[in-house]
């Protein structure tokens, strides 16, 4: 596993629109409002030991609360020994960074974390002053993602997004969301030419008409279901959207295909079959207050069954029954929605905010003033308090304690199919 893999050093300039005809391409998409399938842009890796750190303002600070992002990278990476620390902060801009007293810069705490990849994303805020702030914009960033390249050469960056329509009392997102177009398509630019990826958000995240259910909660923030369309659209441009698919023959009794998975112990009965299915990585489940079909249409499971009599047949996982249909319906292939690979992954994001919240507590603790304020110099009240040190370190060892837990939950495990006919 290497860091950004290319077939063609040449390849890079795929990720970027720069050539006229994708110019030209996104122009028309934007003055037309259509929304097209992106592009996978790279064939992102991560390996083994990596820490990966969110850098910016609200957009990635809030999915601490969800732990959606990493949830999706872990699944798509297991047996990595991976971390991930959240250092984004609600209103940053590319400009000012407020902290409280003696809290540090914010070079200083990512040095810290000795990140080997950095995922960026601001634009959203600056984006109110308009033309007028877009040069001091693109200034300021620079310097931003110089520091950061002074830290890893593997940044990823993500666009501002829209501003989504949810109809009145909320005004009207027209202005605001012209204005992030010339914030996205300068910070493109930009991006381009430091020879980084980038992450168009702006073009497929938000809808243009009102969306159902909306994707944010006030219009610019997202909701868990918000975040897990991001976490969808980012895996889909890293190259990251493997899919299950299994397609066996029951009349020729061959396993025609299987991809993200080792089909073994293939046994053909005369109602059926079994079969165990050792996986490559885990779905990424949508989360509550999605659609009720919205993994049936992420579509990350399906198997398919050729040449079955008719009738009607269920299939068990683990002695669990997760789907049925005909032979016809199996045949088309049915998506598997139910198995245990989902409840695994949704358990993993239960972890995961368990973590975000220890790490919350650990780099922005809430008596500040007294751990590195005014109250803990000599005379402030709390001059020497000797319970912190052994504080900070119980925190680094129970999130090191979760790290290990994260990686261990991320692991496929083997499950056990049994389809049967049950009715002729």
């Amino acid at each position: 596993m290497g860091h950004y893999h290319m077939h063609k050093r040449c390849s890079v300039h795929r990720l970027w629109f720069s050539g006229i005809a994708d110019l030209v391409l996104v122009m028309l998409l934007f003055l037309t409002g259509v929304r097209a399938e992106p592009s996978i842009e790279i064939k992102f890796e991560l390996t083994s030991g990596d820490r990966i750190v969110y850098y910016g303002g609200t957009l990635l600070e809030r999915d601490r609360h969800y732990g959606i992002l990493e949830t999706m990278f872990r699944t798509r990476f297991p047996n990595r020994q991976l971390t991930f620390r959240n250092l984004a902060w609600p209103g940053d801009t590319v400009y000012t960074q407020l902290r409280p007293l003696n809290f540090g810069n914010m070079e200083q705490h990512l040095r810290e974390q000795r990140p080997s990849v950095i995922l960026v994303c601001f634009g959203m805020t600056e984006a109110y002053q308009g033309r007028a702030g877009l040069d001091s914009y693109t200034k300021a960033y620079a310097r931003q993602l110089s520091m950061l390249g002074k830290l890893t050469s593997r940044i990823i960056v993500l666009s501002p997004i829209r501003q989504e329509f949810l109809g009145p009392p909320l005004p009207d997102p027209k202005t605001y969301n012209d204005h992030v177009a010339l914030y996205h398509a300068a910070t493109r630019q930009l991006v381009a030419k430091m020879k980084l990826p980038y992450i168009d958000l702006y073009s497929y995240l938000i809808p243009d008409q009102r969306a159902d259910p909306p994707l944010t909660e006030n219009g610019i923030h997202l909701t868990r279901y918000g975040y897990w369309r991001l976490s969808e659209l980012l895996a889909q441009q890293l190259g990251l959207s493997e899919r299950w698919e299994v397609t066996l023959d029951f009349k020729k009794k061959a396993v025609i295909s299987a991809r993200g998975t080792r089909v073994e112990n293939v046994e053909w009965l005369e109602e059926g079959l079994r079969f165990t299915a050792h996986d490559q990585v885990l779905p990424n489940p949508a989360p509550e207050g999605s659609p009720a079909d919205a993994d049936e249409q992420a579509a990350q499971r399906r198997l398919t069954i050729d040449g079955l009599p008719d009738g009607q047949y269920q299939l068990f996982a683990e002695n669990q029954l997760v789907a049925q249909g005909s032979s016809v319906q199996w045949s088309r292939g049915i998506v598997l929605v139910r198995d245990s690979t989902y409840q695994q992954a949704r358990k993993l994001r239960e972890i995961v905010i368990e973590k975000d919240i220890l790490f919350f507590h650990r780099w922005r603790a809430h008596n500040g003033e007294y751990i590195y304020g005014r109250r803990s110099k000599p005379g402030g009240g709390n001059s020497g308090n000797p319970t912190f040190p052994a504080e900070f370190a119980e925190l680094d060892r129970l999130l090191e304690e979760m790290d290990r837990r994260l990686d261990e939950q991320a692991k496929p495990r083997p499950i056990h199919y049994r389809l049967r006919r049950v009715t002729p």
